[in-house]
Formats: structure tokens, C-alpha cells, sequence
């Protein structure tokens, strides 16, 4: 039996953008996490934002590793609650809990233990970065469980139709984030001045806060929803077909963050002067321009449940014009947020690290000019991808943002940049931009021809 929600019936740029300017708002939410902490440790001296950009690079590649099993949810969640099967949909969430629980030892264990290899690859030439970062990122792969907890609750409420719910969680763990911090990073309150370990503490504390206040709220039961508390406890039935369905999501998203990880090696292998000088600049952009990642990512992760509810009810035209509607609206909000960032880079730059080197805002400026024009296209392939994954079509873009991300921009990158001088890390940040365009245009062609309308499913 089929039902009609909001995401399957009524105005379709109205429901769309409904769905996906909360989540947008939420995914930039979860980005300012990291930059909380980047800007609170800046006060504490040049050095500390290479340490907290370090751990900030690592560790979103389980965070989107594990995000990809979240998609499979939301596409499986959405597909019942669509044709009207609520209790496999209950079932569904149930399960994809447990498996957050699952995911959160194993992030404990790589990101926790493997914390020193992890930031010693970098090779940063400053033995207090280096032991800093490696403080701040073992406490946050210790304490992952809160982020994969928020990350799952919110996918299973977006599911069933809640945008509103998403946004005030992780509106919630950002102000949590900020007051515990600030505590711990300072001594404040008659706390413990840790430095930045301390932020590492306060964003886990935080996090792990408002993950409890998500289950909760899912086992009350929102738009129809509620789970079972005896249910949450238990083995994972259906794991095989979830990684099945989830795996291809999770290595495509990892196959763009290792990339970014890798390019960054490189162009710091090939910068002139201090590598801490570097990260402190780079890597204040790179938490910037995540942010408008972010955004890009939250109407993706509209994207996904809109197709899926739509195909379930059998909306195949509206779940294609819908995606369209939702990647023009990721395209408008990265391409204002590059612009705003472009001209006021120096002065919002400066305000988050008053003690930013010259150097430093020199392989900032680099970066920025390179790389902020090809936000726009970034955020339309990253809507098609997850719209892709709504249909079910994850192997697709899995193979598509491997073969751009990995077997192309790696051998680029490495062949081109060492070519240009002391141009190699503008070499690098050119390639990276020519791999999103090149991407944005395959999904465009991929979502128009529409093969995906008639896959079995």
C-alpha cells in the first residue's frame, strides 16, 4: 500500500528546499564542530591549528566511511515508510543503530590507537604539533561514538520526514561544543586548562550529550516512527545486505577524502618553507571551505530519501526534477559562500589566528584563489551522487568518484605539480578543481539520461 507524505506529494520546489535547507543548516552545523576547536586553540600560539587541522583531516574518513552505511539506511528507511511498510522501517533503524555501535569500536580503534602513525604521516617539522595532534585526535577516535550516533540518529529523522529535528540536535552539540571547550581548552569555571586536548574533550562530551537526547527522542517516535529500546540491543540480522548496499556509498565518499588527504602531502612535500607554516594556512581554508562542503552535503543528504520515498511511491519523474531543484540550491549557497570567502578572506582569516603568519596567508591566498571557483560544481556532483544513492544506484558513484578521485587526480597531481617550480602546490590545487569539474559534468550526464528510473530494486 502506498502513502502520500510531504515528500511525495504537494509543491515540488517547496517540499524540496523544505527538506533540504534544514539538513544543509545541520551538515554546516556538524562542519563547525572542528573549526570551533581550530578557532578556540588559534589563542593558543602558531602551531596549535596545524595540530587540530591534522586530526581535522583524519578524522572525517570515518565519519563519511560510516556515513555511507547511514545513506543505505536513509535509502531503505525512506523506500518502506514511502510504500507504507512501517514495520520494516522500524526494523530498518533498529538495526542500523546497532550497527552504530559497531562502527564506533571500530573507529576507537583506528583513529585511538593508530593516532601517531596517523599524524606522523604528515611530517610535520614541530615536535609539540605533533604531539598535540596526536593528544587531540586519539580523544576524538576514542569518543567517535558520539559523532556516529548523531550522524545515524539524524539520518533515521530525516527519514522519516523531519528536517527540524536534524538541525536543533546538532545546533544543540554546537553550542555544547562551545561551552565545554572553552572550559577545558582555558581552565575556565574551575576546570582543568588542558589546551588542545581540551577541545578534543569538549566536542566529544558534546557530542556524546546530544547522541543520548537523539535516541531518546527516536524511541518517543517522530512522523510515525518509534523504536523499540529492547530492540537497540542484539546482533545485526540484515548486516549483509546493508554493507552490501552501504559499502560502495562509504568508498566513494573515502575515496574523496583520502584524496584530499593525500594531495595535501603532496603539496606540502612541495612547498617552500615551514610545514607547520603551511598547515596553519591550508588548513584554516580547508575547514572554511568545508563548511560550504557541508552545505553542499545536507541537500545531498535531502536528496537521498526524496528519490527513495518518490520511487517507492512510484514519483520517478518527480524524484528526477526534485534532485535537480536541490542541486541548483547546493550550487547557489557554495558559490556565495566561495565569493564572501574570496573577498573578506584576509580579514576572516586574520580574525580566526590574529598571530597568522605571512607565510601562512600566503599558502592560504594560493589555495583560495585556486580552488574557491569550483565550489558551485562541487555541490552539484555531490547532490547527483547521493541522488544516485536514493535510487539505489551506489555502485555507480562509487566506481565514478574512485576512477576521478583516486586513478586519475593521484598520477595527475603527482606527475603534473613537481614540474611547475615553485608553482607545485597551485599545480596541485589545479588539479584537484579540474577532477570536481570533470566530476560535476559526468554525474549531470549520468542523472539526465535517467537509467536510473528503471533499475531493479
Amino acid at each position: 500500500m502506498k502513502t502520500h507524505s510531504a515528500l511525495t506529494s504537494g509543491p515540488l520546489v517547496r517540499q524540496t528546499l523544505l527538506l533540504g535547507t534544514p539538513l544543509a543548516c545541520g551538515m554546516l552545523a556538524h562542519g563547525l564542530f572542528n573549526l570551533v576547536d581550530m578557532v578556540m586553540v588559534a589563542r593558543l600560539g602558531p602551531g596549535a591549528v596545524a595540530s587540530v587541522t591534522i586530526g581535522g583531516l583524519i578524522l572525517p574518513l570515518g565519519f563519511l566511511l560510516f556515513d555511507g552505511l547511514s545513506t543505505a539506511t536513509v535509502e531503505r528507511l525512506s523506500r518502506a515508510l514511502g510504500a507504507g511498510r512501517h514495520e520494516e522501517a522500524q526494523r530498518i533503524a533498529e538495526e542500523s543503530l546497532r550497527l552504530a555501535g559497531f562502527a564506533s569500536l571500530l573507529c576507537a580503534c583506528a583513529f585511538g590507537l593508530g593516532a601517531r602513525p596517523l599524524v606522523e604521516f604528515f611530517a610535520i617539522d614541530n615536535a609539540a604539533v605533533v604531539e598535540d595532534g596526536v593528544a587531540y585526535l586519539a580523544i576524538m577516535g576514542y569518543g567517535m561514538a558520539g559523532m556516529i550516533f548523531i550522524l545515524q540518529t539524524t539520518a533515521i529523522l530525516r527519514a522519516a520526514g523531519s528536517g527540524r529535528w536534524p538541525l536543533a540536535i546538532l545546533v544543540g552539540a554546537n553550542i555544547a561544543n562551545l561551552v565545554f571547550a572553552a572550559g577545558l581548552i582555558y581552565g575556565l569555571a574551575g576546570l582543568p586548562r588542558m589546551g588542545v586536548a581540551g577541545a578534543a574533550l569538549g566536542t566529544v562530551l558534546a557530542q556524546l550529550l546530544f547522541a543520548v537526547l537523539g535516541v531518546l527522542l527516536l524511541l518517543r517516535g517522530v512522523n510515525g516512527l518509534r523504536l523499540r529500546g529492547r530492540q537497540l540491543i542484539g546482533g545485526v540480522p540484515s548486516l549483509r545486505s546493508l554493507l552490501a548496499q552501504g559499502l560502495p556509498t562509504s568508498l566513494q565518499l573515502a575515496a574523496r577524502v583520502v584524496s584530499v588527504f593525500l594531495m595535501l602531502r603532496i603539496a606540502r612535500e612541495l612547498t617552500q618553507g615551514s610545514a607547520s607554516a603551511f598547515m596553519d594556512g591550508v588548513g584554516l581554508c580547508v575547514r572554511l571551505e568545508m563548511l560550504a562542503v557541508f552545505m553542499g552535503l545536507g541537500f545531498g543528504a535531502a536528496a537521498t530519501p526524496f528519490v527513495a520515498q518518490n520511487l517507492g511511491a512510484g514519483e520517478a519523474q518527480r524524484a528526477g526534477r526534485g534532485v535537480w531543484v536541490l542541486a541548483a540550491a547546493a550550487a547557489i549557497c557554495m558559490g556565495l559562500a566561495a565569493a564572501a570567502l574570496w573577498w573578506w578572506h584576509e580579514p576572516v582569516l586574520l580574525g580566526l589566528m590574529p598571530e597568522l603568519r605571512p607565510e601562512s596567508l600566503a599558502a592560504a591566498r594560493n589555495y583560495l584563489s585556486v580552488l574557491l571557483p569550483f565550489m558551485p560544481g562541487l555541490g552539484v556532483g555531490v547532490v547527483l551522487a547521493r541522488g544516485l544513492n536514493g535510487a539505489g544506484s551506489t555502485r555507480t558513484a562509487m566506481v565514478l568518484d574512485i576512477g576521478l578521485y583516486l586513478v586519475l587526480l593521484l598520477p595527475l597531481a603527482m606527475t603534473i605539480a613537481p614540474t611547475t617550480g615553485g608553482r607545485g602546490p597551485a599545480a596541485v590545487w589545479w588539479c584537484i578543481g579540474g577532477v570536481h569539474a570533470v566530476a560535476a559534468l559526468l554525474y549531470s550526464v549520468l542523472w539526465q539520461r535517467g537509467k536510473w528510473k528503471t533499475r531493479k530494486r
